[in-house]
């Protein structure tokens, strides 16, 4: 396929490793001392090298882990000053306002040979992997400089004509921010002999940054409390946290920023505070992206229960699928990523209940779209309609609600509820395709309102009709994955939960994956979902004539 001159040929990727600066987050004075005089003591002997210097630390100071005193001397550039004891806290800290620190930078024209990352809607932490050709950075391979849990930023800078290209059109383009940022968790060393040779590769791979809040953790196990004297400090929390958040018509956004303050305020004890460190110092912008609907029912608390539990875990039951998602995602704009946490945005403009995200913009179907694609950037398409996910049934069922679970599908099976205004039935394809249920589960409900709760009742109802009318034509829309050549030229990158045109119509993006290979160059696959044909006020009507629109796409690439 030939490419328009108008179009950017070929990326020049780059990978930026970062790495923390390291404090004393999480230690104490005595320990905080003690491995800054011995990191003092090993600079002043002048030994130099990993093996020697292990070797020194094992004779001096047996119970002394090496990496924890070489993390010290990498964090000041191999010089160590002995603070005075009143600049370190008697208390552990938690957190820090000190920046990331550049470790080394990767490029095509030096060790870059591939690399590959993808975010999706359907796996919050993302995933990348990199391969390198393990040369040396100074004394060191990159195999020892890369460290587990460095940062990785990847850069997919446009170049036109041999020079870096500032697009005119669009100022954001000109930021030269990464397109995504990883975390590593893992890297291996291959080598292989060959007729040519020896052939030696890197591979590190890992998660996105965004990937790291699923990884912040929190031991709410009694015994585990007890050891560290936190069960009255727990207790007090829980009850701060419930009076905050309790109530009716609470935005979900202020009770996912209250429940996150609360988790990050017991984990400085009971948590993996590391973590909560590196996601501080991380390009994670603002954390949260949550729009401004509110909790459909009175609300009374959390179910917190007595085990080690992520952030994720805690939010489930509040914001359930299919009525929310969450994903992470890469803001361009700002170079940082961020958790998106939302209502689908299935509304056309007509719906009565639109809400706003961070930054003031409709979380509906004309809200969240990005543009339409050029068939010279189309490589390939594979898109399908299928049956394969239909639904009949949509309930929504509120946990301590009058009407307990088990006995409203008991009479669903039945069919004596079909009228229940807590249900919502397409007859037609429930002939057809029979009992298919599409459940969205709440928690946390305050059984105290349930005597004269009638307004839960009409939200309820309310949710259901708007399921019915979100997912009840999933046999009718195209779905499957897109191609594009690493082409586009000031476009921002197209992120998960985004709109885009194709075929005259518009797809739902449910995930994205950018590849690129030395020598080759790169690819764009897009997973999406809801094609068909839309009116201007984001409403879904099935596509027509697709076979003509695919042709007419085929003769465009052909004449290009």
């Amino acid at each position: 396929m030939n490419v328009n001159q108008t179009v950017i040929q070929s990326p020049n990727p780059k990978v930026i490793i970062k790495r923390l600066k390291i404090t004393n987050a999480g230690k104490t004075k005595t320990d905080y001392d003690e491995i800054t005089k011995i990191a003092i003591e090993l600079i002043n002997s002048g030994i130099t090298g990993h093996d020697a210097r292990r070797a020194w630390l094992a004779v001096k100071h047996p119970n002394v882990n090496y990496e924890t005193v070489r993390a010290k001397i990498n964090s000041v550039g191999g010089k160590v000053e002995l603070f005075e004891k009143t600049e370190v806290p008697e208390e552990p800290i938690y957190g820090t306002d000190e920046d990331t620190k550049m470790t080394f930078s990767l490029d095509k024209q030096t060790q870059l040979q591939s690399y590959q990352f993808s975010l999706s809607k359907s796996d919050v932490n993302g995933s990348f992997s990199l391969t390198f050709f393990p040369d040396k950075i100074g004394e060191q391979t990159i195999f020892d400089k890369i460290q587990i849990l460095d940062i990785v930023e990847i850069y997919e800078n446009r170049i036109e004509n041999g020079s870096s290209l500032l697009s005119a059109f669009n100022p954001s383009r000109r930021k030269n921010n990464p397109v995504f940022i990883g975390i590593v968790k893992s890297k291996k060393y291959v080598a292989q002999v060959t007729d040519g040779g020896i052939v030696r590769r890197l591979q590190v791979s890992g998660i996105s940054a965004a990937g790291l809040i699923s990884q912040f953790y929190l031991n709410l196990d009694s015994t585990a409390m007890i050891l560290t004297k936190q069960v009255k400090e727990t207790t007090n929390l829980r009850t701060k946290l419930t009076a905050e958040i309790a109530g009716e018509d609470k935005p979900i956004k202020d009770v996912i920023t209250k429940v996150w303050d609360f988790f990050c305020e017991l984990a400085k004890t009971n948590g993996t505070v590391a973590i909560k460190t590196l996601i501080d110092n991380t390009n994670i912008s603002g954390i949260f992206d949550c729009d401004s609907s509110p909790i459909y029912y009175p609300f009374a608390n959390l179910a917190l229960g007595e085990q080690t539990q992520d952030f994720y875990s805690l939010i489930g039951g509040l914001t359930p699928e299919p009525i929310y998602e969450r994903f992470a995602t890469m803001d361009y704009d700002s170079g940082k990523m961020k958790i998106v946490i939302r209502q689908v945005p299935f509304r056309d403009e007509g719906a009565a209940d639109v809400y706003q995200n961070s930054m003031g913009k409709s979380v509906n179907w004309n809200g969240v779209f990005n543009r339409d694609l050029r068939s010279n950037e189309v490589k390939s398409i594979d898109l399908t309609v299928s049956d394969k996910e239909v639904y009949t049934v949509f309930f929504s069922y509120l946990n301590g609600y009058p009407i307990e679970n088990d006995k409203l599908m008991k009479l669903i099976a039945l069919e004596d509820e079909k009228g229940n205004p807590m249900l919502t039935f397409d007859d037609k394809k429930y002939q057809t395709y029979g009992y298919r249920p599409l459940i969205a589960t709440f928690n946390g409900y305050d059984k105290s309102k349930k005597a004269d709760d009638k307004k839960t009742e009409d939200n309820l109802t309310t949710i259901n009709k708007n399921m019915r009318e979100w997912f009840g034509n999933l046999d009718r829309m195209m779905s499957g994955s897109i191609t594009l050549a690493m082409t586009y030229n000031d476009d921002k990158p197209i992120m998960p939960g985004e709109v885009i045109g194709f075929l005259g119509g518009q797809f739902y993006v449910e995930g994205i994956s950018h590849s690129w290979n030395y020598g080759q160059g790169g690819d764009i696959n897009l997973s999406v979902s809801r094609g068909g044909d839309y009116d201007k006020g984001g409403k879904f009507h099935p596509f027509s004539g697709i076979s003509e629109k695919i042709n007419l796409l085929e003769n465009r690439k052909e004449k290009a």
